[in-house]
C-alpha cells in the first residue's frame, strides 16, 4: 500500500471522528428540540388501592353485624337454640342443611361475638369498597359456609359448631391475596413481606383455647386463598373517587 494513501485515510478518519461533532450530537440530545425540559415533572400513576375507602362502604358489614347480634341473642332463647348450631350428625346424617348457614351467624355468647366483630367489620368494609358486592358478602359468605362444611366433616358427630371465624379468616386471606396483586404502589417483595408478617403476627394464636375451632380458622384461611386465586383474573377493583364523609 502507498504510504501517502495510508496517511490520507488516517487523516480522513480523524476528520470524521472530530470531537466537536460528538459534542454537537450530545448537545442536541440533551438540549435540542426533542429534549425533555428540566422543569417537566413526571407524574406517577397511583395504584388502585391508593385511594381512601369511603365510609359509606361500611354499611354492608354493619348490616351483617346486626344479623350476627340477632342470631346470637336468639341462641340464648331456649325455644330456638336447637335450630341454629351445626354438627356433623345434623348436617351429614339428618340433612338439616340450613344449619350450615345459621351456624355462621350465631355465636356462643357476647364475648365470642365481640371477639369476631373488629376483623369482620374492617375486612368486610375494605373488600366491599375496593372490590364490590361479589367479594363481600357473596364470596366471603360462601367461604364461611365451605369452611363449616369441611370442619364438621372431620369433627365427631356430637360436637356443635357456631361462629363466623371461618368466614372471617377467609375474608382476611381473600384480602391479602388481592392486596399482593393489586397494591402496585409498592414492590412485590414488600407486599409479600407485609402480608406474611400480618399473617404470622395477627392470625396465629398465642395461646390454646379448647373451645376455639382452629380447624375452622385454617379451613377458612385456605379456602379464602384458593377462592382469591380462582377469581383473580375476573376481579375488577372499584375505581371511584372518595366522597366526603
Amino acid at each position: 500500500m502507498n504510504k501517502d494513501n495510508s496517511d490520507d485515510e488516517i487523516y480522513n478518519t480523524l476528520q470524521n471522528n472530530n470531537p466537536e461533532d460528538s459534542m454537537i450530537d450530545e448537545y442536541d440530545l440533551y438540549y435540542g428540540e426533542n429534549a425533555v425540559p428540566d422543569n417537566e415533572v413526571k407524574v406517577k400513576i397511583s395504584g388502585p388501592l391508593s385511594r381512601r375507602p369511603s365510609l359509606k362502604s361500611v354499611m354492608p358489614a354493619l348490616f351483617f353485624s346486626i344479623l350476627f347480634i340477632i342470631f346470637t341473642y336468639t341462641l340464648s332463647n331456649n325455644s330456638f337454640t336447637d335450630y341454629l348450631w351445626a354438627s356433623h350428625d345434623a348436617i351429614f346424617i339428618k340433612h338439616e342443611y340450613w344449619r350450615i348457614l345459621t351456624a355462621v351467624f350465631t355465636h356462643s355468647d357476647g364475648m365470642h361475638l365481640l371477639s369476631n366483630m373488629p376483623f369482620f367489620i374492617i375486612f368486610g368494609f375494605i373488600l366491599y369498597d375496593y372490590f364490590g358486592f361479589i367479594l363481600f358478602p357473596v364470596i366471603s359468605l360462601i367461604t364461611g359456609v365451605a369452611a363449616n362444611i369441611i370442619t364438621l366433616w372431620f369433627y365427631p358427630g356430637n360436637i356443635k359448631l357456631v361462629g363466623a371465624s371461618g368466614m372471617i379468616y377467609g375474608m382476611v386471606s381473600l384480602w391479602l391475596v388481592l392486596y399482593i396483586f393489586h397494591d402496585t404502589d409498592h414492590t412485590m417483595t414488600r407486599r409479600i413481606f407485609r402480608a406474611t408478617g400480618f399473617t404470622l403476627i395477627v392470625l396465629f394464636p398465642e395461646t390454646y383455647n379448647p373451645s376455639t375451632s382452629y380447624l375452622a380458622h385454617a379451613a377458612g384461611f385456605i379456602i379464602g386463598i384458593l377462592s382469591a386465586l380462582i377469581i383473580l383474573p375476573y376481579t375488577m377493583y372499584r375505581n371511584k373517587k372518595t366522597s366526603a364523609s
